[in-house]
């Protein structure tokens, strides 16, 4: 499940008020008092995801719970919970990793979802050979993977992490990228099957070779 942060956030600060018993015009008086203006209405609909999460929003949101509840509320505590949080239009990351950072760890680039298509990355054991592939070229051919380079990966029997690390050794971009260069705007099905086998081909070769 991929939840927006001001859902995620939302939710877990009603879930907080309402364990405390605090009401919705207590809290929006608390949040007053930190220096924003809301009233019981703002308050419900930052609480359905609805208003705007800005840091600073969120801060004021954490000193408010912690004053209307007695209890020592951190930023983290707004992001408990399973799933995925979507940062951007084109980033999304589990929510255990958007809380380990708030809790002070380093970031790291993990999930990479776009709406075309998704690069899975935690958890996987990169051969040697996609190791050895530059990071920002990996980075880049993550950003633009697409389903039509999902469905390559599939084809030649690997994730699409190991997939996108192929790519980038072979041709520095995409599958869809480097095919729709070579065929031409112009080009018919044909043409461009006839690429996409060698493409796939040589795909399959080097992570084959990589694997020996």
């Amino acid at each position: 499940m991929t939840r927006s942060v001001a859902e995620v956030a939302g939710q877990n600060a009603q879930a907080m008020r309402r364990e405390a018993g605090v009401k919705l015009e207590d809290f929006a008086n608390a949040a007053k008092a930190y220096g924003l203006p809301w009233t019981s209405g703002r308050v419900g609909d930052f609480e359905s995801g609805r208003a705007a999460s800005t840091l600073s929003t969120l801060l004021v949101v954490v000193m408010a719970l912690s004053h209307t509840t007695g209890h020592e509320v951190r930023l983290a505590d707004l992001f408990v919970g399973n799933g995925q949080v979507q940062l951007t239009d084109k980033r999304v990351i589990p929510l255990s990793d958007l809380r380990a950072v708030l809790s002070g760890k380093a970031a790291t680039t993990t999930v990479t979802v776009t709406p075309r298509g998704t690069v899975e990355a935690t958890g996987i054991e990169l051969p040697r050979w996609a190791r050895d592939v530059e990071d920002v070229t990996v980075h880049n051919v993550v950003l633009d993977f697409s389903e039509t380079d999902a469905r390559m990966c599939k084809n030649v029997g690997v994730g699409p992490r190991i997939g996108a690390a192929a790519m980038a050794k072979l041709w520095g971009r995409t599958f869809r990228a480097e095919r729709n260069e070579l065929a031409g705007p112009d080009a018919n099905a044909q043409r461009r099957g006839q690429i996409s086998r060698r493409l796939k081909a040589d795909l399959k070769k080097v992570i084959s070779d990589g694997n020996d």
